[in-house]
């Protein structure tokens, strides 16, 4: 059989060879990407998935059918012979989350891979052959084991290590295999080894600990080599006191790390540099680090050569053996937290002879960086915060209510810096980030300044959306939404950059869409999800914050919140099309509903935290956890569909629907047509998650859109009701909810942006020490692709395989526009207003369809490309049908220009 594949693969290439067009093929797979990264190095998925795109200009693009080659040699898979793995034809359109069944993978190993495509017309073609790499499959392929400096959890000062090493033949190939705890930073032979930054990604310590894998073969010699490894407290060991209490963790302990570092040489031979206590350690010059302060650095106890080769012994002692965390070593794939844009001062305002306050323009998280001059011992003090007061000075009591410490150098978002005297000095922080505007610099001794800047931090994802509009406004708002979104993304979604930085779970999912839209997030919020696992109790009970220290399960949690569980692996499914994360938790998605149900009381819940930071009209608790209860049974009940688990199908749509009855029965007046107290949470909630019956929908979304308007087209909602406004309205009223978020008076998102927001606010009222810089209401920009630009995805056939494009024309703008690269490619949306006439542009990617909503406006005719299109089929478009008051339209993969004209 073996011969016959190779046979019919080789005839397979040399047909291909023999077609003229598939020498300038018209349709190419391109974008291959394994674990949705391009060329990953240190994978330790045992099955791997394979995704890529289509590169196809026609309408009505397809593949018809896909086959992917494995091969631990790039020529193997030349001659088509591929050793790993290798499908048959597979006739299907699937490009993306094909899951690996070949043989076994093994540690430490370079595969290469490769998949033909047939087009539309059954004509092949090959993409460029790409490879992965994996890491460390098991713990016996760990060598050597996790050192420290022997010092205690309370020690201030931050260790060196160093070990010097001969390689005795030239390099071929050298790869370092390092977990750091807390943080990290490795360097060889004098050279920070990446451009990562606050690496590892936080977890719940005594479950999982991430390493993290590079590639060190241009940082290595054929002869005497030093490695260097410095090492923070990250949350591994958090010395302050913060109200999460993250010092009392139950993995807390002094930093570690383990180090393999396989280096293959050229002749054929290997080497092995691993950890034990033949390394040398000793203080390093940053004498406290902490997560919450920041970092103090006296620089006339650095030590020149202390990770390059010829250091003297004076002062090093050997590193002291100590135990492993807890937790499984598990390969860190997702992007590394960077060090990325550089934010220049717009206003320098000098206090007085030892006081210079920096205004950088916008609110962020990262971190300030100083270049100087001054005497040795010279103390810089850099407070960082989001406020200054009337006199100009950093005003930072809005995060300092929520830190302690014992320590007087350790004040929330402070760093020092004490000059050794030696020339022009450079000072950044290596093991915190801040989230700030202002930066308040002091000195105690005259010194002279030659640069100061601020360099944003956070996770490195990829853009992927776009989005704007007429309205300037809405475009601010779009762009704040973005500021917010990345400046609380830190290898966990969090909540704010500064006093908290914790992963609250409500923020998380209520802000994911627009996550999802922006920016190729998939494997954070994988990552995330598995910390909602490792959080979980036995009983299926989750604490409001992940990871945690164990604050959380008392106060701060509830189904509105710890629902994330839920609602993220939803999301990426309807995203991505990818339904991982509910095979591998779907016992926990049943754990966390069965806790539910027993904590409830006749179908209903009152437990956990209701509409958060609202403006003035309170919801009920009740109400609002069991609606998010019910959507949670409803959703379950999916993913048993999914795992194809037929009984809990069945269980879990009879438990969502008498959910349904019982709050129908308690909160629904059905001569009022309102919910609960009538709230404009608790009106679009009803709506939002489908719980109004069907006959008298029409009739709450009339009455929600009357207290809209009774408060002028203004919200009065909190955290739940920022996301179930907007997108109850959508269909019907889109104009109102363009016009809530388009307001600019107390309170709205405009507001804020008014009066000099750069990002979004954890209040919509002015007169609070609330944060300024959180992600909880970012469902705004989610809402406005959604909304104005109308794409969405299509729950019936996920992943954007079908996207349904639903633009809503309202009148106050002249225009709006979005794009998303899809893991289909792009999809663009853009329509303007001009005299009588609106155009639409639509990109479709290959090997999707759309299905298009055009509004039935009284006098309009449906052009595209200047055919009129009513009720007929149109090149790569087919009339549908007449709904909810619109022309419903297929459309096929290409590029469309449409006109709506009287």
């Amino acid at each position: 059989m073996k011969i016959v594949a190779i046979i019919a693969f080789t005839l397979l290439a040399q047909i291909i060879k023999a077609q003229g067009p598939v020498e300038n093929p018209k349709c190419m797979p391109v974008n291959l990407r394994c674990e949705y990264m391009e060329q990953p190095l240190g994978i330790d998925v045992a099955s791997p998935r394979f995704s890529w795109m289509l590169k196809d200009a026609r309408k009505g693009a397809i593949q018809t059918a896909y086959k992917i080659t494995v091969a631990t040699d790039s020529m193997l898979l030349v001659r088509g012979t591929p050793d790993t793995w290798e499908t048959t034809k597979v006739h299907s359109k699937k490009t993306n989350s094909i899951t690996y069944e070949g043989t076994q993978l093994e540690s430490r190993v370079k595969y290469y891979w490769q998949v033909i495509i047939w087009d539309k017309d059954g004509v092949p073609s090959f993409s460029e052959i790409v490879s992965f790499e994996t890491g460390l499959y098991s713990l016996t392929d760990w060598k050597g084991s996790f050192i420290n400096d022997g010092k205690d959890i309370n020690y201030l000062p931050a260790p060196y290590f160093r070990k010097s090493f001969t390689l005795t033949s030239k390099v071929k190939r050298a790869r370092a295999y390092i977990c750091g705890l807390g943080y990290y930073e490795l360097s060889i032979n004098g050279l920070k080894v990446g451009d990562h930054f606050l690496d590892p990604g936080f977890t719940r310590f005594d479950k999982t600990s991430l390493y993290v894998t590079y590639d060190v073969t241009k940082y290595l010699k054929s002869d005497e080599n030093t490695i260097g490894v410095i090492l923070g407290n990250g949350w591994y060991n958090d010395q302050s006191e913060s109200v999460w209490g993250f010092h009392n963790a139950p993995w807390r302990a002094r930093p570690r790390f383990i180090l393999n570092v396989y280096v293959d040489y050229e002749d054929g031979t290997n080497a092995l540099i691993v950890t034990d206590n033949s390394w040398s350690t000793m203080d390093s010059p940053v004498i406290s680090n902490n997560i919450y302060s920041g970092e103090v650095y006296d620089a006339r106890r650095f030590r020149v050569l202390w990770n390059v080769n010829g250091d003297s012994t004076k002062g090093w002692k050997n590193a002291n053996f100590t135990a492993p965390p807890a937790g499984r070593l598990k390969s860190q794939m997702i992007p590394p937290i960077k060090k990325l844009e550089i934010i220049k001062p717009i206003e320098v305002k000098k206090i007085n002879d030892s006081t210079i306050v920096y205004d950088l323009g916008q609110n962020f998280a990262g971190i300030s960086h100083i270049k100087l001059e001054g005497s040795a011992g010279t103390k810089i003090s850099l407070r960082h915060g989001e406020r200054i007061n009337d006199l100009g000075r950093l005003d930072n009591k809005n995060i300092d209510k929520y830190f302690k410490s014992r320590n007087p150098n350790q004040q929330n978002q402070r760093d020092i810096f004490i000059l050794s005297g030696i020339g022009e000095e450079e000072f950044s922080i290596r093991f915190s980030y801040h989230g700030f505007r202002y930066v308040e610099v002091t000195f105690d001794k005259p010194v002279t300044i030659h640069d100061f800047y601020g360099q944003i931090v956070h996770t490195d994802l990829k853009k992927s959306g776009s989005f704007e509009c007429s309205n300037p406004t809405l475009n601010s708002i779009w762009q704040a939404t973005n500021n917010s979104y990345l400046s609380n993304m830190h290898s966990i979604p969090t909540d704010c950059p500064h006093r908290e930085k914790n992963g609250w779970t409500g923020d998380a999912h209520i802000a994911c869409e627009f996550g999802l839209y922006n920016y190729d997030a998939i494997s954070v919020y994988e990552k995330w999800v598995k910390d909602l696992v490792d959080e979980q109790r036995l009983s299926g009970e989750l604490p409001g914050i992940v990871p945690t220290s164990g604050w959380g399960y008392a106060w701060g949690n509830g189904p509105t919140y710890d629902g994330a569980l839920i609602l993220v692996p939803w999301y990426v499914f309807l995203y991505y099309g990818d339904d991982r994360l509910i095979r591998a938790y779907y016992e926990n998605h049943k754990r966390y509903i069965d806790y539910l149900t027993f904590r409830s009381n006749n179908k209903l819940l009152n437990i956990g935290l209701s509409d958060w930071s609202h403006w003035k009209t309170t919801t009920p608790l009740e109400f609002l956890a069991s609606s998010y209860y019910y959507e949670y049974a409803r959703l379950l009940s999916v993913f048993a569909s999914i795992t194809k688990n037929n009984d809990d199908k069945e269980k879990y749509e009879k438990l969502a629907k008498e959910i349904k009855i019982a709050i129908n029965e308690k909160y629904f007046d059905r001569n009022k047509f309102t919910y609960a107290n009538g709230s404009q949470t608790a009106l679009s909630t009803a709506l939002y998650f489908g719980i109004v019956p069907a006959e008298f929908k029409d009739s709450v979304r009339n009455v929600l859109v009357k207290t809209v308007k009774e408060k002028d087209f203004h919200l009065d909602v909190g955290l739940f009701g920022s996301k179930s406004l907007l997108n109850s309205l959508t269909d019907k009223n889109a104009d109102v909810a363009y016009r809530i978020i388009a307001q600019e008076t107390e309170p709205s998102w405009g507001w804020w942006i008014k009066n000099g927001a750069t990002t979004l606010h954890e209040s919509w009222s002015s007169d609070t020490d609330a944060s300024l810089n959180h992600i909880m209401f970012g469902e705004v920009g989610a809402w406005m692709v959604k909304g104005l630009a109308g794409i969405n995805p299509d729950d019936t056939n996920v992943g954007f395989k079908n996207i349904i494009i639903k633009p809503h024309f309202v009148s106050s703008l002249t225009y709006a526009k979005a794009s998303l690269e899809s893991i289909h490619g792009l999809i663009k949306s853009e329509w303007e207003r001009k005299h009588n006439k609106i155009s639409l542009h639509l990109v479709i990617p290959p090997n999707t369809s759309a299905t298009l909503y055009l509004p039935n406006m009284s006098g309009k005719r449906i052009f595209e490309s200047r055919k009129r299109i009513g009720n007929t089929t149109h090149d790569g478009i087919a009339f549908i049908a007449e709904k909810d008051n619109c022309q419903v339209y297929k459309v096929d993969a290409g590029e469309y220009w449409f006109e709506l004209k009287n």
